[in-house]
């Protein structure tokens, strides 16, 4: 260990520093006795020559202070007009959702009642979804679930007042089903994926059967339980052919469980032998999300449209309302 050795004694930085500070405190001192003009003077001068770095950094941290307390205040705003915004896209998904399925209710017959899907969010329950509506409301057990789509589930029990269902992705779906043509016949059934998003149908057809894909499945009507008519999916692919007697064919569902919330359910009033192709047919087919982009589309080609008639009167010199009000005239329309 190195033996003990003793500070040693303030040189001449230390004395220096001693000085300074003694004549920093005198002269401080002596601006004691100095008039308010020459005070103001001197500190004037002290703040443009030696505080001046102190006094802009002193600026700018209150600048970025500020700049902060605006930032969180525009973000509220942002995230205040996000929330209003996705609330919107949320009710026109379901306005629109709705009208689709209150003009499929007007074109069917008699049998047919709105209800509100519930999916119950326990264990085991996947395929699964509760009805607000039951027995006291005409629904009977085995009864078809559709949308405006297709084909959803059908009914597995009845109560007062509440009804259960199982979606097409339940292990114990099936439906006779047969191609738009009805040159084919066959069995639909469930295959769950690993996911919800990857569960799909397969359709079993006889070994002669060639179905293209793009091709349109439909309930076939036979075993009395669900109509002719509803649409189901369309063909991807061929899945295997097994032996000389039968092929499977993957469909892609029209209808995914997951975004069901209102549906229409057969009631005892259902005919079952009645054909309803023709009332799909009439709406097309097509998934939900095929047809919210076709809306989409719809809406921004009528706001190209608008803008183009709103400039034409521009040229023509007629009078343009300002967006959202009918042009002068009654009309709204061109001129």
């Amino acid at each position: 260990m190195p033996p003990y050795a003793p500070p040693e004694p303030e040189g001449e930085g230390g004395r220096r520093d001693l000085i300074v500070a003694v004549a920093v405190i005198l002269v401080a001192f002596a601006t004691t006795f100095l008039g308010d003009s020459t005070q103001e003077a001197i500190a004037s001068r002290v703040r443009g020559t030696a505080l001046l770095p102190f006094v802009s950094l002193q600026q700018g941290l209150g600048t970025a202070r500020m700049r902060a307390v605006r930032n969180e205040e525009l973000q509220s705003r942002l995230d205040s007009v996000v929330a209003r915004l996705m609330a919107r896209t949320t009710l026109e998904e379901e306005n629109r959702r709705l009208r689709g399925l209150l003009g499929l209710q007007a074109r069917l017959e008699s049998g047919w009642t709105a209800a509100q899907v519930l999916r119950p969010g326990t264990q085991g329950s996947r395929s699964t979804f509760l009805l607000d509506v039951g027995g006291d409301d005409g629904i009977r057990a085995r009864a078809p679930v559709i949308t405006r789509e297709g084909l959803a589930g059908r009914v597995t029990d009845v109560q007062d007042g509440v009804a259960t269902g199982m979606d097409w992705t339940h292990p114990d779906f099936g439906a006779s089903a047969m191609t738009e043509d009805g040159l084919y016949y066959g069995l639909v059934e469930a295959q769950q994926g690993a996911f919800r998003e990857d569960d799909r149908l397969l359709m079993t057809t006889a070994f002669t059967a060639d179905v293209q894909p793009g091709t349109v499945i439909l309930t076939s009507g036979l075993g009395g339980v669900l109509p002719r008519g509803i649409p189901i999916g369309r063909v991807i692919e061929l899945y295997e052919a097994q032996g000389r007697w039968q092929k499977s064919y993957w469909i892609e569902p029209y209808v995914r469980p997951g975004s069901l919330t209102q549906v229409l359910v057969g009631t005892v009033e259902l005919r079952v032998e009645t054909d309803l192709g023709p009332i799909f047919r009439e709406d097309g087919y097509a998934t939900a999300a095929e047809r919210e982009y076709e809306d989409e589309r719809l809406r921004d080609s009528l706001g190209s449209a608008r803008d183009s008639i709103r400039v034409l009167r521009e040229l023509l010199g007629f009078p343009v309302s300002p967006p959202g009000l009918p042009a002068p005239g009654g009309g709204g329309g061109t001129p």
